[in-house]
């Protein structure tokens, strides 16, 4: 009896290896994938606990590190087809915050917003088509100052802020004007050849009073293509971290 006990335990594990590795194989390179980047600008939330899948998954077969703190961005890998996603408080999953359905398609990149407040979340959602790509550098030439690039977009997403326009200091010339709320600017070229910041200043576009200065510095995102996104409060009283500022997010 105890031999065949044995035989029946390996013969159990085996099936098991098998199945895992089949499906291994619905995750692999085979499946046509496409990409999510969800951003968290809800004020009043904390860290949200985020699910991007086909499933509709229970919150506890979801890791606690799948989570966004407030003006945090993650990219979820996401097969073609229907997806869920889903967003709760991380220190309360019984709250559903938003919960949806998207569209993927293969080699695709979607940009997904999460804005507003805890009782009253907003969205902009928007498939990504025309973010540029920085040149491939030869890396056997010497990089000069035109070589050493970056590309910029604004995204406003605070949702009771006024529209804004953004200059740099001490220029007279705006690098974006009247932008309003889930308004994104068009990508722009910026220098990144000196380690000095870029400051931008965020001031509003009814009294062109200064809201926010920002420091950029290019150099730590050389060759790549960003978002500057504007979210929090302007209310002063809120908690630091929904308070009025911004998030840089890479997007290549």
């Amino acid at each position: 009896m105890k031999i065949n006990y044995i035989k029946f335990n390996i013969l159990f594990l085996l099936v098991m290896l098998v199945f895992a590795c089949k499906r291994d194989d619905i995750k692999s390179e085979n499946v046509p994938m496409g990409k999510v980047m969800v951003f968290n600008g809800v004020v009043g939330s904390g860290s949200l606990k985020v699910s991007v899948s086909p499933h509709d998954k229970y919150w506890s077969s979801i890791s606690d590190n799948m989570s966004l703190y407030n003006k945090g961005s993650m990219v979820f890998i996401a097969p073609v087809g229907g997806n869920i996603v889903k967003a709760t408080q991380l220190t309360d999953t019984t709250k559903m915050l938003y919960r949806s359905k998207i569209e993927v398609q293969e080699n695709s990149f979607y940009s997904l917003y999460l804005t507003g407040t805890s009782t009253d979340i907003d969205t902009l959602f928007r498939k990504e088509e025309n973010i540029p790509k920085v040149p491939p550098i030869d890396v056997r030439k010497k990089l000069t100052a035109q070589d050493s690039i970056i590309y910029i977009r604004f995204t406003n997403l605070s949702y009771n802020g006024p529209k804004v326009n953004i200059n740099i200091r001490n220029s007279i010339n705006r690098e974006v004007n009247n932008l309003g709320y889930k308004e994104s600017t068009d990508f722009k070229t910026y220098s990144a050849s000196s380690n000095a910041p870029i400051v931008f200043e965020v001031r509003s576009a009814v009294d062109n009073s200064l809201l926010m200065t920002y420091g950029f510095n290019a150099m730590y995102f050389r060759f790549r293509t960003v978002e500057v996104v504007i979210a929090g409060s302007i209310n002063p009283d809120v908690s630091f971290s929904d308070r009025y500022g911004v998030e840089v997010i890479p997007l290549l």
